[in-house]
Formats: C-alpha cells, structure tokens, sequence
C-alpha cells in the first residue's frame, strides 16, 4: 500500500519512474552476438561507418591473483556517513518546476537539469515540457549552457551524464508514453559549442564516459549490429563500434594517461573479462568468476585498480538468490569483496584512490535505495541517504571529484532531486 500511495503522489507531482532515473535503463534482450565485423549503423545522421570493428583485440593474459579477497558483510542498516565536511547543495529548481543532476565535474560543480513540471487539461491530456541544462557551482546559481528547445520534437528526459576536463556529455530520452530518438549530446566548456553526438531509435544507451577527446558508451537493441560499446569524438563526428561484444563501459582518469576499461562475458556466462585499454592497446586486467545468473552490475577504475558489481539483475528468482556482491582490486592483484544484505544489488559503481560508492537497489517494492560510501583504508560503510522503494523511484547516484569530494542526491518534497556535496575527511 505504502508503494501505491508513494506511487500516486509521484505522477501527481510529474515525477514518475524513469524520469530522474540518473544511472542505467533495463536493457532489452539481446540476440546472439554478432562477430567483431558486424556492420554498424547509428549515427547522428542515423547512417553509420559500414565497416566499423573493434580497433584493439583484448589481451587473453589473466591478470595475477596473490589470494582470496578479504570479505566484508554488510549489514541490512548502514550507519550514515560521517566525516564529511559540507560544501553545499544544488539549486532548487522555480515553483512548478522539477529537476535533477547528470553529472559532476572534476572540480566538484554540479551538471544540472531543470523542467516545468506536467500539466493536464480537464480532459485528462498531459502536457510536457523541455528541459534546459547548466552547471551549478555547490551553494550557487547555475548557468545554463543549453536553454529549453523549442521543437516539440525534442522534447524529450534529461537522464544522465559525464564531464572531464573542459567536456561536459549527457544523454536524452523521449518520454514513455511519446515516441523519439534516443540522443547524445556533447557541451564545450571552453567554447560554448554544444554538438549532438549519436541519434539511435529503438535502441537503448546506457550511461556516456569520457577518455580522452571521445565519449564512449554501450548501446543495446534487438539488431545485432547494433549492440556493444560506440565511440564518438567530443567535438562531434561518425560513431564507431569499438567492441562488439563489450558492455558495462567506464573511464579510469585517476592517473597520468585515462584508460578505458569495459567488460566482455564468456558465452556460457561463467565469468567476466575486465579490459583496460590505453594508448598502448588492451590488457585483461580481471577475470571474475560469475555464479548462475549473475551478470556484471556495475564497473569503475582508478589508477589501476578495478571495482566490479554482480547479481541478479531482477528478481527472476527468491530475493535469496540475489547474491549482491562489489569485488575491489587493487593494480597489484589484492582484493576486498563487499557482500551486500539479501535481496540487494550493486549500481552505479564509482572509484576513488580512497572511496567506493554504489547504489544498493532492493527487488522488493518497499526496499529502499541507499547510497553507499566505503572507505578503502579503514573499511568501514557508511550510508548517504536512501531514497525511496526501488521499483517506484529510482533516484540515488554517488559521484566523486578531485580532492576526495562526494556529491549524493536526495528527493525533496517528491519535486525534485537535490544534489549535495561534501569533502571527505574520514
């Protein structure tokens, strides 16, 4: 009952699942994989390279294993984070308007959202309303770099981001009951250009990450060519294919050189490959053992050392059976294996020299989403802030920034989505 109510006072309030949704959408399911030399075909001009294929061929060297990973259980109740010294929050978006945060810079500013919230008529029509994206320093206004369009045909969800550097990637969805494109698009920090980067329909985009001067992601649909993880240079320009068979795409941008890391599954989905690509080319830096079921969650890297989320995407079986579970490497090949309460998985994963965090989602209605920050020296978690029952609004994200800053996000009011950040003392 409690859901159903919660439920109703988000549609009321133009907030409805999906909408804030800041991480990754269910995939579809896919068909056999295609071999490395399929034929790809999204683009923003909806035609694609003919002869996209992978540019490195991953390395089959297992990485070392010294032993087993130390295991941390945690419990069903995490104490709330101390530790923190506040910086501050988003703004809070006008009267009547909704919005959230895609992304945080390195420097810790917020990439921000803001949209009129839906309207009905006496006759029950909704009317929606565009967004418009800027960045907001923590405690200060924002500046937006992209006002609202005024084509309804793009009209569509501001969902998630990254940014690096002087770049600044987000990804846009068209509302559920609305049909459209799903789009990519980039910001220039430094020149105020903003450039769509890739235009797919019926294919789904998971979260975009920058390396480098390209913007990489991972796309799934029921067109085999379709699949596996795209690039795109920042600035704009065709997209390529660069692994067919990858997934869970994300950057490590701790050291000197970034570095590109994405998983690849055996076919009998016994264990995973995590890749580490640099200028230098593609090294196997992880292999993980995967049980019945389990898929890789979620992935993040830092200076060479990995983070790996696997479980059972839904609940296909007892919540018993979910088995979450967030392994941390280190380069040196020493883990900690984070065992999370049952009926809950790891997303979202982001990696730090000192920090993890994740998002712990339930697959009971009225579990709550909680955003986990993990200590990598003392081992100790600690909770951000949960936010309400995962299949009603899904809203947590966890991001880091230089100088050990966090930034979590909190609903206020069943309006809108807060960001705040915090410098992390221990």
């Amino acid at each position: 009952m409690t859901a159903l109510v919660l439920s109703g006072l988000l549609l009321l309030t133009g907030c409805r699942y999906g909408d804030h949704w800041p991480g990754r959408p269910p995939r579809p399911p896919r068909p056999p994989k295609p071999s490395p030399s399929a034929t790809a075909t999204p683009s923003p001009s909806a035609t694609a390279s003919p002869t996209a294929t992978p540019t490195a061929t991953p390395s089959e060297t297992p990485s070392a294993t010294p032993g087993p990973p130390e295991q941390v259980t945690l419990p069903a109740a995490l104490p709330a984070a101390t530790g923190l010294q506040p910086i501050g929050t988003s703004p809070a978006p006008p009267p009547g308007s909704t919005g959230g945060v895609v992304a945080l810079t390195p420097d810790g500013h917020f990439v921000v959202w803001e949209r009129r919230h839906d309207t009905s008529d006496d006759a029950g029509n909704r009317t929606r309303y565009p967004s418009r994206i800027g960045i907001a320093p923590p405690g200060g206004a924002a500046t937006w770099f992209r006002p609202e369009p005024a084509d309804p045909a793009q009209l569509r969800l501001v969902t998630t981001g990254d940014a690096d550097g002087d770049w600044v990637v987000w990804r846009e969805e068209p509302f559920r009951e609305l049909p459209g494109d799903a789009v990519l698009f980039s910001y220039d920090r430094a020149t105020g250009a903003v450039v769509e980067l890739a235009r797919v329909t019926g294919t789904t985009l998971q979260p975009p990450v920058i390396v480098g001067n390209r913007v990489y992601w991972e796309q799934s649909s029921v067109t085999p060519e379709a699949n596996g993880i795209w690039s795109a240079p920042l600035a704009g320009g065709t997209p390529r294919v660069e692994v067919a068979d990858g997934s869970e795409v994300t950057a490590d941008r701790c050291g000197a050189e970034p570095a590109l890391l994405y998983a690849t599954t055996a076919a009998d989905g016994s264990a995973t490959d995590v890749h580490r690509r640099t200028a230098s080319g593609d090294t196997t830096v992880l292999t993980r053992t995967l049980g019945r079921g389990l898929p890789v969650l979620g992935l993040a890297g830092c200076g060479g050392d990995v983070a790996v989320a696997t479980g059972r995407a839904g609940a296909l079986d007892l919540p018993e059976w979910a088995e979450g579970r967030v392994l941390v490497q280190d380069a040196g090949g020493a883990a900690v294996e984070l065992a999370l309460p049952i009926g809950f998985t790891g997303r979202e994963v982001v990696l730090g020299e000192r920090l993890l965090g994740f998002v712990t989602v339930p697959h009971s209605l009225f579990g709550a989403q909680d955003q986990v920050l993990f200590d990598r020296t003392t081992h100790v978690a600690s909770s951000l802030g949960a936010n309400g029952p995962g299949d009603v609004l899904q809203t947590s994200a966890v991001r880091l920034a230089d100088a050990d800053v966090v930034s979590w996000v909190g609903v206020v009011n069943l309006t809108f989505l807060r960001g705040t950040a915090a410098g992390y003392v221990g």
